[in-house]
């Protein structure tokens, strides 16, 4: 494993206009659940291709909110699958706030989605069902691991921003930065918070960890240095030691200084360049032949 601290970043984000031809909407089952999702590919009359699910961040999330990871992955090749998070959108089932007494069940209903997704996906020609991903940004950095471990066809994740403690864990860091501004944030000690939170003895409701400690498939994590939403150090500390013990871990950390939970420099509230690092990543495993 390595962990890269990346200095220097700039990004243009602009939202994309689909043709038509390149998208189709789908409705699948998960359980008694249905969920209404869209299929995007490189191009109208290809097949086979590898292909992302895109793992829900928190709130009542649709498929139009997540436009610019489609562009940037259907523009390296790859199909990407975005459905309505249930209970959102188009999708039926009932939405459920998280909270620290119900996020494991919530998690774990999430995690059947996205494997529900999954076994649906293998069943269309336009995608290659044994070459399926996962990206999960930040909420769905909990449900990644849940979901991967009862998917043997993944080829790899890809985690935004997403926490490797638990819930109550990451409640608990909350409570400590606040809801702090961009300049606050560029002032606040994080070794010292990442420090506190490391000693929390309290409830911990949901936990990845052991999810985590099973995985199989290679992850790219990215976290922002500066954010308050989740403690990175402590995250990428665990996940070092994780991998120290366990060498059949395939994690690669990227860490991005001066960076919050939504990946903008807090000095500058300017968007970071991640996704060159995602696109790094994508060329190293297909260097590995994982395609053929």
């Amino acid at each position: 494993m390595r962990t890269l601290l990346i200095l220097g970043y700039t990004l243009l984000m602009i939202l994309p206009v689909y043709s038509q031809s390149h998208q189709q909407s789908f409705s699948f089952s998960s359980g008694k659940i249905q969920l209404e999702g869209t299929l995007y590919l490189p191009d109208s009359s290809g097949t086979g291709y590898p292909v992302f699910i895109i793992v829900h961040k928190a709130g009542k999330q649709t498929r139009e909110n997540y436009h610019h990871y489609v562009e940037q992955l259907t523009d390296q090749g790859y199909a990407v699958f975005v459905y309505d998070k249930r209970g959102s959108g188009k999708s039926k089932g009932k939405y459920r706030h998280v909270t620290l007494k119900n996020s494991t069940s919530v998690f774990e209903d999430l995690a059947k989605d996205v494997v529900a997704a999954g076994a649906f996906l293998q069943s269309r020609k336009e995608v290659d069902g044994r070459k399926i991903g996962l990206l999960g940004l930040s909420q769905g950095g909990w449900i990644v691991p849940a979901a991967a471990n009862q998917m043997d066809y993944i080829f790899g994740a890809v985690v935004v921003s997403g926490s490797a403690v638990s819930v109550g864990t990451d409640i608990f860091y909350c409570r400590m930065t606040g809801n702090a501004s961009s300049k606050k944030k560029a002032k606040l000690n994080f070794d010292e918070l990442n420090r506190m939170t490391g000693l929390f003895e309290g409830k911990h409701g949901f936990d990845p960890f052991p999810y985590i400690d099973q995985l199989k498939i290679p992850v790219l994590w990215i976290f922002g240095e500066k954010d308050v939403t989740i403690p990175t150090k402590l995250c990428v500390e665990k996940l070092e030691a994780l991998q120290d013990r366990q060498s059949h871990l395939q994690f690669d950390i990227r860490l991005f200084a001066e960076a919050d939970h939504y990946l903008y420099n807090v000095l500058t509230n300017s968007p970071v360049d991640y996704f060159s690092a995602v696109k790094e990543w994508l060329f190293g495993l297909e260097q590995l032949a994982w395609r053929n």
